[in-house]
């Protein structure tokens, strides 16, 4: 009895001890950087659509893009990073009376460069060039790529 009770209790400190060094070697910012997303981006939707023709209309007056998604089609007017552009396009497109929904979305390397460069645009623009330059942003994306 007092054998099997003694190799039970060497058999729970020796896996609390491997337990406890195993964890010790795990680094925190090693775990943050592998969950962390590099590429996302903040996406003006302002229609999901079952319909393709009904998208391609929307996107047609809004100067904006069709981006398939599964069975929908999302329809996207503008896609960006920076905080203050946010904000301000907020602004732009209230003033303007659109109505949009705000979403978090992956981006591909080759579309995040194009958002980067036209947000330095946007920061030396005025708002009433907004929609032009959303406009030439979006031709450049390609929409199987996104």
């Amino acid at each position: 009895m007092k054998k099997t009770l003694f190799t039970i209790l060497m058999a729970i400190v020796i896996g609390f001890t491997f337990g406890y060094l195993f964890l010790r070697k795990f680094n925190t910012d090693t775990l943050m950087e592998v969950s962390s997303i590099k590429n996302q981006c903040y996406a003006f939707q302002v229609g999901v659509y079952k319909n393709k023709e009904n998208a391609y209309r929307t996107a047609e007056s809004y100067k904006g893009i069709v981006i398939p998604d599964n069975d929908l089609y999302r329809v996207y007017i503008a896609f960006l990073k920076d905080e203050s552009l946010i904000n301000s396009l907020k602004g732009y497109y209230d003033k303007n009376g659109i109505s949009y929904y705000l979403k978090a979305i992956n981006i591909s390397n080759k579309t995040n460069s194009i958002v980067d460069n036209y947000e330095i645009i946007l920061k030396k623009a005025s708002l009433d060039n907004y929609g032009l330059i959303l406009e030439n942003m979006l031709k450049e994306v390609d929409t199987n790529e996104l």
